[in-house]
């Protein structure tokens, strides 16, 4: 039997927060490959998204989660930041991040109080980080996080568990936003 490369329907595992404030997703989407009878599962891209509801108007949550210099105190996997260029509101980026201390290259654009979308070009994870913030009411509001990654070359070995360190961590992002707002009030 020659190769055949079967691109299969993505896999959904739902998490669900019991206080109602947020209802994540983690989907997989993978490529099984068959050769010779024996099967093999390799990870392509992992999505992930995340909501949580603050108490806290939308201009306070944009002053801290729009300083994306800032980043390394609320997402732990970004160890350091080095900025290269800024054009208006997109930023070129070096990130080491704390997967054995790795850089990636990043663009990063802000939408003033709506959006962060990290795109991230190039190092073991590549794909897209979107921080979006939605105004439930004027002193209150909703931040999602959705990841779209893929790991590259031999990190592909290590898939499962860094979606689960990146839904950990961005679950814990979260929170760290949350107590620095809430704190600050």
């Amino acid at each position: 039997m020659g190769t055949q490369w079967n691109l299969s329907v993505p896999i959904e595992r739902s998490f669900y927060d019991l206080s109602g404030l947020s209802i994540n997703r983690l989907f997989v989407r993978y490529l099984k490959i068959f050769k010779d009878d024996v099967c093999t599962m390799l990870i392509i891209m992992a999505s992930l998204t995340l909501s949580k509801a603050l108490t806290v108007p939308l201009d306070k949550v944009w002053d801290v989660v729009g300083d994306i210099d800032r980043e390394p105190e609320f997402w732990h996997g970004t160890k350091s930041i080095r900025n290269i260029s800024k054009k208006g509101n997109t930023v070129e980026r070096d990130v080491v991040i704390a997967f054995k201390n790795s850089v990636c290259r990043e663009i990063v654009h802000l939408d003033p109080k709506k959006r962060i979308n990290t795109e991230i070009l190039s190092g073991p994870i590549k794909g897209t980080k979107t921080l979006t913030l939605t105004s439930i009411d004027s002193n209150a509001t909703s931040i999602t996080v959705n990841w779209e990654i893929e790991l590259s070359g031999f990190y592909k070995l290590f898939s499962g568990m860094v979606s689960k360190h990146i839904h950990k961590g961005t679950e814990e992002a979260l929170e760290r936003i949350t107590k620095n707002l809430t704190q600050n009030q």
